[in-house]
């Protein structure tokens, strides 16, 4: 495996193309120091980004418990089966491209309302888990296709802000994601333990009904004031 990654690093250094940085262009290092100027200065990352990080915990927390109903009785299906069901979850995502599309057309509110909206609804079929898989899929298809359009819907957002410097906007989008991650695999697998599979449903239902930002007055009232709340929201 280590030889096979340095003959391909040797490769991929003699055909790609070599291209130096341009005259504006910062270092690394820059660029991760202008990420906490970034937060200070667009109001419109920090609720994208809270956002981003509940709409993520609710994707983690899901995906992380899972497996703990699933592989205990009556069900006590292999892990390998367990990971099929992120086939239902894969035509969600590609699903949510069209998200993408909307929010090309300045359609980007409406979009981020329904895929939250999706999200709700899917954690009510999700806890049906004991009762019914058939449901439980269902909601798992909806959960997907809502986290990957609000998680679309949220960058082209971010992007519109300023094109030029969409990496450091995008690299502060991401901290927010990592974040979400963390809080609902903790969170998820400790309600669990807790709680059983009702209680992993009850700690994400808050996060799955959180609001669009443009969606409350105050959120909005923010956007305004760079001048964005009509061309974004």
């Amino acid at each position: 495996m280590d030889i096979s990654m340095v003959v391909m690093v040797g490769v991929l250094n003699s055909v790609l193309p070599r291209r130096s940085a341009g005259p504006g262009s910062g270092t690394y290092v820059d660029a991760l120091i202008s990420i906490p100027r970034t937060f200070v200065r667009e109001p419109v990352l920090r609720l994208r980004g809270g956002l981003a990080l509940l709409i993520l915990a609710s994707f983690s927390t899901f995906w992380t418990a899972l497996v703990l109903p699933l592989s205990a009785s009556p069900f006590s299906y292999s892990h390998t089966r367990i990971g099929l069901f992120g086939l239902v979850g894969l035509a969600g995502a590609i699903a949510a491209t069209y998200a993408g599309r909307l929010s090309d057309c300045a359609h980007g509110k409406w979009a981020m309302e329904v895929s939250l909206v999706l999200l709700l609804v899917s954690w009510g079929l999700i806890a049906l888990l004991p009762f019914s898989i058939p449901l439980m899929l269902a909601g798992v298809l909806l959960l997907d296709l809502g986290v990957q359009a609000v998680h679309v819907t949220n960058l082209s957002v971010v992007v519109a802000l300023h094109p030029k410097r969409s990496g450091q906007l995008i690299g502060g989008y991401m901290m927010f994601y990592s974040i979400g991650s963390a809080i609902g695999a903790i969170g998820g697998t400790s309600a669990y333990g807790w709680f059983g599979w009702l209680g992993v449903c009850l700690w994400e239902e808050p996060s799955a009904s959180v609001r669009s930002p443009c969606g409350s007055p105050r959120g909005c009232r923010s956007v305004r004031r760079e001048g964005l709340c009509c061309s974004i929201c």
